[in-house]
């Protein structure tokens, strides 16, 4: 009986721990394949010499203008069109499991939703200056207090994750 005592009373001190641990590596797995879908497209434009980009999609076949950030896909301009869609080949789906969320900055909303990247392995905005954006990627909980991850992405194609302190909530 005293084992069963003090096996209950160490569960319950460490569970707590492990509800954080979980949380942490479930927010840096989607960070994770979120940069995953960036430098694979980056790559692909460059060794397929076409336009691919990252783009907010509903149905893993197209790019969706109207869609949360819940899915993603890398998809390579396969007909030369400039738009993403029917035709063009997706190389990689992505997706943000609840309760992870996912936001982009006003750069790459004014971007059409979308990272692009041109052969040279540089992304550019619709002005033709090298994207400078960011992707946050949240988990609305305050275990890991640290719960956000932002994606930067600076000149172009520099791609860097850094922790940002939410305290809780998501933007």
């Amino acid at each position: 009986m005293v084992a069963i005592a003090v096996l209950a009373i160490l569960v319950a001190i460490a569970t707590p721990s492990f509800v954080g641990v979980i949380n942490s590596n479930r927010l840096a797995s989607h960070v994770n394949e979120f940069v995953g879908a960036v430098q694979t497209a980056r790559i692909e434009a460059v060794r397929q010499n076409r336009r691919v980009a990252v783009c907010r999609s509903a149905d893993n076949a197209t790019c969706s203008a109207g869609a949360a950030w819940t899915g993603w896909i890398t998809i390579a301009d396969t007909n030369g069109n400039g738009a993403f869609g029917a035709g063009d080949t997706v190389l990689r789906t992505g997706s943000a499991k609840a309760p992870v969320q996912v936001s982009v900055g006003a750069t790459i909303t004014n971007n059409n939703n979308a990272i692009v990247f041109r052969p040279d392995g540089l992304a550019y905005d619709t002005n033709g200056a090298l994207l400078v954006g960011a992707v946050t990627v949240c988990m609305p909980t305050d275990k890991p207090r640290m719960n956000q991850r932002v994606v930067n992405i600076a000149t172009g194609s520099r791609v860097s994750t850094t922790q940002a302190n939410g305290a809780g909530a998501c933007p």
